[in-house]
């Protein structure tokens, strides 16, 4: 497996010198809230790097069979320090490739992770401040951040294969210089309005000892206005990031669409199932959110959202928030 990656980080890095005359496209987000955390105040929160960002991305044929040269470089733009810029070339997409209808797509660089691929199919609050993965922590922390085994995965090799009766896979290899044996692998299934997924994720330490995985199971049905998905992780350490510390991750939405308007509601649990002190529990968060549609690619949404330690003592957090989100 290690020589095909290879193979193909090799044909990526090919189509380097085509991409100077590629036709380019600018395009970004912009994310901004107004949040108040278990009654502490209101604040602007525009720090969420991940929801704003600027990027370019590009294409162009080669003579290589039907294969296009493809790059992507992207950066992620912190609104509430103004004009400070970060990411570029390590937290957000920044790549290199080759693309085929007929045989797929291998991307070379720092690359979306297929488990966080996974993760926008079935939270339609991503990057809001409702998302699953994000303040409110009901999924996983490896759908987030980015670097060796995250969201986005530095170092990383990626492919995806064409579309075969609605089945795609997708293989991330990363070449993590402290571990070895990084592999992302899913299986995306859709048919009408039916969307099924696995991913499975193994991360082998670099000095011989235990390394951690995870495997997760997803859907997303549609029923007219009606939508429901969720996923359920089985976690071996991944999640953790420690293979004594396992833990489970649940989370389910519902959302009701009305035109351009959208009522959902998140559910979302954890559970530390090897933890023997009162501090390693688990925790759980729900969230109820409306989302208007301005235009075809911006939005305004509020909410409200709770979440609760299990461990001994806690108690509950909630959060408000208004935000707009804006793709050009």
């Amino acid at each position: 497996m290690k020589k095909s990656l290879t193979a193909l980080a090799v044909a990526a890095a090919i189509s380097v010198p085509a991409i100077a005359s590629a036709e380019s496209t600018w395009y970004g987000r912009t994310h901004v809230s107004l949040e108040n955390f278990d009654d502490a105040g209101w604040k602007i929160n525009g720090v969420s790097n991940r929801a704003n960002s600027i990027g370019v991305k590009g294409s162009m044929d080669t003579n290589l069979m039907d294969f296009k040269a493809i790059y992507k470089l992207e950066a992620g733009v912190d609104l509430e320090q103004g004009k400070k810029v970060t990411g570029l070339g390590k937290e957000h997409d920044t790549y290199v490739g080759m693309s085929s209808k007929s045989i797929g797509t291998v991307r070379a660089g720092t690359v979306e992770s297929p488990v966080k691929s996974t993760a926008k199919i079935v939270d339609p609050l991503f990057t809001t401040s409702f998302e699953g993965r994000g303040a409110l922590g009901l999924t996983s922390g490896g759908e987030a951040s980015s670097g060796d085994g995250k969201g986005r995965s530095t170092n990383a090799v990626r492919y995806d294969s064409p579309n075969i009766a609605g089945l795609k896979v997708s293989a991330l290899y990363n070449l993590n210089p402290t571990a070895k044996d990084n592999i992302d692998i899913a299986a995306v299934y859709k048919m009408k309005d039916m969307t099924f997924f696995v991913d499975h994720y193994i991360m082998q330490s670099g000095d011989g000892g235990n390394g951690t995985a995870a495997t997760k199971l997803g859907t997303k049905l549609k029923f007219g206005a009606v939508q429901v998905s969720g996923h359920y992780e089985l976690d071996a350490g991944k999640i953790s990031g420690d293979p004594d510390d396992t833990q489970s991750v649940l989370f389910a939405n519902a959302a009701y669409t009305m035109g351009a308007t959208m009522l959902t509601f998140s559910y979302g649990m954890k559970g530390d199932g090897s933890a023997s002190d009162s501090t390693k529990k688990g925790s759980s968060g729900m969230a109820l959110a409306v989302a208007q549609k301005v235009n075809k690619k911006g939005k305004i949404y509020a909410g409200w959202g709770q979440t609760k330690s299990n461990a001994d003592g806690a108690e509950a957090q909630t959060m408000m928030a208004i935000g707009m989100s804006q793709k050009f």
